[in-house]
């Protein structure tokens, strides 16, 4: 299906100035709509005590996580073994309206860690670290998952790690490690 403007005027000036008039409403309308990930990200930052806070407004970051696909996405687990040493194995799950500090608080509870991403529907993905290449590492593996994530589901299903293979990979020795030098 295509889609296009149409306008009609007297004369070619008049068709280019509603045109552009148009066009200037719809910038402007993209423009306040825009997602804007700060606040959240910095509420996200202090409630877990990160040094640095890593965004991204990608369109599957924003996106995605909206789908119903997206939100079993975030709760299923971690796809890779990279997933769970550099973002953590659950990002935590921030809703509009949400006290981001209550929510990191029951993130800890149930998983006993901190969280290293945090996804806000419709806003973004955010991740902390102790310097900024850490939590843009974090943020950027993240992102990936969720765009592989976002595929497999067009194409049928997501198979996360199990919870064997997800804790096998949180405490062997050679994980560890690579977290250790990750944060470094």
């Amino acid at each position: 299906m295509n889609h296009g403007l149409i306008v009609a005027g007297d004369d070619p000036e008049k068709i280019r100035a509603q045109s552009h008039e148009v066009l200037e409403r719809i910038k402007q309308a993209v423009a306040e709509a825009r997602p804007d990930l700060t606040d959240v990200s910095e509420a996200f930052r202090s409630a877990v005590g990160g040094d640095v806070v890593a965004t991204d407004a990608s369109v599957v970051a924003v996106a995605f996580p909206m789908t119903e696909a997206g939100a079993r996405f975030l709760v299923e687990g971690p796809l890779i073994p990279d997933q769970i040493v550099y973002s953590g194995s659950f990002p935590v799950v921030i809703s509009e309206g949400d006290d981001v500090a209550a929510v990191v608080e029951r993130h800890r509870e149930r998983h006993g860690i901190d969280p290293i991403v945090m996804v806000a529907p419709g806003l973004g993905v955010a991740a902390v670290g102790a310097s900024a290449k850490q939590a843009r590492t974090a943020v950027e593996v993240y992102v990936d998952a969720l765009t592989v994530g976002q595929a497999a589901s067009a194409l049928g299903s997501v198979r996360a790690l199990d919870d064997a293979e997800r804790r096998f990979i949180e405490t062997w020795e050679a994980e560890a490690y690579r977290q250790q030098v990750a944060s470094q």
